[in-house]
């Protein structure tokens, strides 16, 4: 369905664009001619053209994306949480996703490093639930600081 939109949006604009040019040519009336087939005048001496030298639009400066953005600091907390909870497949989705605003896919590497190093403790047993809620606070809070610092030691010790 969303190829079939694409593809009418597509010909939609096609069809616009020619319907455009073509109230933008001329009509192809006698007095249209004569004036195309006038005569080139001789190129202007040096001295009657301007001084001026035509001015080049400055190019748009993009912004810089960091890791510290919102848009890459939400889905690479994600992306951390998904790979350290062995869920590895969802985190590539979020990945590519991650990818399309431009982001530093380094940046989720060395935070990765970060959490792995840090000295997490181990999953909880099934019969505790409040373990498992602390363990899982803390692991967020682990993501977060180190996808703020990924260079650092967060160790437990």
């Amino acid at each position: 369905m969303i190829k079939f939109a694409r593809g009418l949006a597509a010909c939609g604009a096609l069809l616009l664009s020619a319907g455009i040019a073509m109230a933008q040519s001329p009509s192809g009336t006698p007095e249209a001619a004569p004036a195309a087939q006038a005569p080139v005048s001789a190129p202007q001496a040096p001295a009657q053209r301007p001084a001026v030298q035509p001015r080049r639009p400055a190019a748009a400066a993009e912004p810089r994306i960091t890791a510290a953005s919102p848009e890459c600091a939400w889905s690479g907390r994600r992306i951390l949480s998904l790979l350290v909870r062995d869920d590895v497949d969802t985190a590539d989705k979020h990945r590519r996703f991650y990818e399309q605003f431009g982001c530093p896919t380094a940046h989720i590497g060395l935070a990765l490093r970060c959490v792995i190093r840090s000295d997490l403790p181990p999953a909880p047993t099934q019969g505790n639930v409040q373990q498992g809620q602390a363990l899982a606070k803390a692991l967020a809070e682990r993501v977060e600081q180190c996808w703020d610092k990924p260079s650092m030691n967060y160790l437990n010790r």
